[in-house]
């Protein structure tokens, strides 16, 4: 199973999550020793990266009515530093779908910056591109529990009338004000229950997603 396929608005179900905890936990580990070395070899840090993808109608004017809201990932999020390489992804996506399905989907292009003044108080992400099969990809991945800022919602119109969408989002850690309560509200609500798996559980149906 590929966790980085999932689209932002996705998630991960709860019995994939307990299916695969332990792929999970390693992952997120591997994650945090990639950044980790990264700044002991003082690499150039990554400011900015990109994905593109189609969204459903419904998906994306669920982000566009949530302009300076926040959006917790439930997947690993798979971005790259190679802005044509996104865009040329969305042109892939369209061809290989049906007209039909095709009107239903839109491209969109997700701009992501991340401020590196306050990258140590984020979830782990790095670059990943040494551990890749396809290191051309430049792929930057980000662990499940990312946090991200919907800045701004754009559409881009080129010469053929053909539109585009592009979400700029800002990676946030959960130490940004608006965010502290509900982190401290999930993390009383995780020490409720052993073992963990079970307070997922709750989590996932206090928020409706699981029944």
């Amino acid at each position: 199973m590929n966790f980085s396929k999932t689209t932002p608005t996705q998630e991960l179900s709860f019995e994939t999550l307990i299916a695969f905890r332990t792929f999970i936990n390693d992952l997120c580990n591997q994650l945090q020793n990639l950044q980790e070395d990264a700044a002991l070899r003082n690499l150039s840090k990554i400011t900015r990266v990109y994905r593109g993808q189609l969204m459903s109608n419904i998906e994306l004017e669920r982000i566009q009515s949530s302009i300076s809201s926040y959006i917790s990932m439930n997947s690993f999020l798979s971005t790259t530093v190679d802005r044509d390489l996104a865009l040329f992804l969305i042109e892939s996506a369209a061809t290989s779908v049906s007209a039909p399905v095709e009107n239903a989907l839109k491209p969109v292009l997700f701009d992501i910056e991340i401020d590196p003044s306050s990258s140590r108080n984020v979830k782990p992400f790095a670059d990943i591109s040494s551990q890749s099969y396809f290191q051309t990809e430049k792929e930057v991945l980000f662990m499940i529990g990312s946090v991200f800022k919907i800045e701004k919602v754009t559409e881009v119109v080129d010469d053929r009338g053909t539109g585009s969408w592009t979400i700029n989002l800002l990676l946030c850690s959960s130490k940004e004000h608006q965010l502290e309560q509900l982190v401290s509200y999930l993390n009383d609500k995780i020490t409720k229950y052993k073992p963990k798996f079970i307070a997922i559980a709750h989590l996932l149906i206090d928020m409706g997603e699981y029944r």
